[in-house]
């Protein structure tokens, strides 16, 4: 699935998609700077909260909501990416 995503995009946009993890999105210095969008698929609901909570989620949050940058959740990437769920 993950590299389904990244090959779909890619041709999509025409743009390079970069495979990342959860120590990137914590300890990398910039990546906002050079992210158009951050995707993340489907698959790893829980995980994703376990590896990602609190650190890289608080920076995506910033990201999109102070930076205006693009999150594109599928399926459990939108789940992730919900406040809360009923």
């Amino acid at each position: 699935c993950v590299e389904y995503t990244r090959s779909t995009f890619a041709q999509l946009t025409g743009l390079p998609v970069n495979l990342i993890d959860a120590k990137f999105l914590i300890e990398s210095a910039d990546w906002e700077a050079n992210t158009r969008a951050l995707i993340i698929p489907g698959g790893r609901d829980l995980p994703y909260q376990r590896d990602l909570e609190p650190h890289a989620t608080d920076r995506i949050r910033r990201w999109v909501q102070e930076a205006g940058g693009v999150y594109i959740g599928i399926c459990a990437g939108a789940y992730f990416a919900c406040k809360e769920l009923a």
